[in-house]
């Protein structure tokens, strides 16, 4: 029987296999960190790290560099020949993580760019115009992707000279390139089975770049629905909360107090995951002393017994 082809790899083509596939993942962005770092992380000496670096910058993959200074990552070009540096703008330091964002991560990357999330989110930046724009200018960024922003932050983007492509938020009537769901025809469906099952109380916890200055597309259809099947709309069913853990709970309570509802819509998964515990807590019950509905989709959901309803 023959015997695979056995290879004996020195320690410094080691090195440079797992700072190759480092960098491939992206743990380093634009420059590899000085030797002695290196060496210390990775517990091999200098002259290995050295050598390493030596047959990455031979493959092209590190620029060559001056004595004592930190090598440059050479990108792959795009298709178009030209590589772009792409800012992602979250709303929240947690949507870094959900599918949609690992996609475009993921497909800007494959297409040669240099995708990176900013250590600033909007509600970091409190929605706030010339926070967002004084924090923007001072990033090296050649395009954004800007997620789940109000209409004033993306008309801001739209008239800037750099490229910015809005995913999701209230891009309605904003001159910007951008992607989203459609999501009102499920919208309308839920609202009718809710009040065909009796449902009159019905509310929707929605952000306030949602519901202010006026409500968005998508909160208007909902109040809409609700008064053609004959029920009077009030600041209930569409109630003002602050954006914080301590503001959702004392909307909960303050909801609950006199009139709770029956029906409960909200748009994010962990905005359902405190609904849950809080009446778990006063010993209500889901689904049978409050229908629960998220509209947006999060793998946990197929785990649960009931299932959570939700648009997917």
């Amino acid at each position: 029987m023959d015997l695979p082809l056995f290879t004996l790899k020195s320690a410094s083509t080691q090195v440079a296999e797992f700072l190759r596939e480092a960098i491939e993942l992206r743990v380093f962005s634009d420059e590899i960190p000085g030797i002695h770092q290196l060496a210390s992380n990775l517990g091999v000496n200098h002259k290995t790290v050295t050598k390493a670096l030596g047959i990455l910058t031979d493959q092209g993959i590190l620029e060559s560099s001056e004595k004592g200074k930190r090598r440059r990552i050479r990108r792959p070009k795009s298709k178009a020949g030209h590589s772009l540096r792409i800012g992602i703008l979250c709303i929240e330091s947690a949507d870094a993580s959900i599918d949609p964002m690992i996609d475009v991560q993921y497909l800007l990357t494959k297409s040669g760019h240099v995708p990176f999330f900013a250590d600033k989110t909007l509600t970091d930046l409190q929605m706030n115009v010339k926070r967002i724009a004084s924090y923007v200018k001072g990033v090296e960024a050649d395009a954004w992707v800007v997620l789940a922003a109000s209409r004033e932050v993306l008309r801001w983007f739209s008239t800037q000279p750099l490229l910015a492509f809005a995913l999701f938020g209230r891009r309605q009537s904003v001159d910007i390139a951008g992607a989203g769901p459609t999501t009102l025809p499920a919208l309308v469906e839920i609202v009718e089975k809710l009040v065909d099952l009796g449902h009159r109380r019905i509310v929707m916890l929605s952000r306030e770049m949602r519901r202010v200055p006026e409500p968005s597309e998508f909160e208007k259809t909902f109040l809409k629905c609700l008064r053609d099947h004959g029920i009077e709309v009030g600041p209930y069913h569409l109630p003002a909360w602050e954006e914080s853990r301590n503001g959702f709970q004392q909307l909960l309570i303050s909801l609950f107090k006199v009139s709770p509802p029956s029906a409960l819509i909200v748009h994010e998964p962990h905005q359902l995951v405190a609904i849950l515990q809080f009446v778990a807590s006063q010993r209500i019950r889901v689904p049978e002393d409050l229908s629960l509905v998220c509209l947006d989709f999060d793998y946990s959901f197929r785990w649960c017994k009931p299932a959570i309803a939700h648009i997917s």
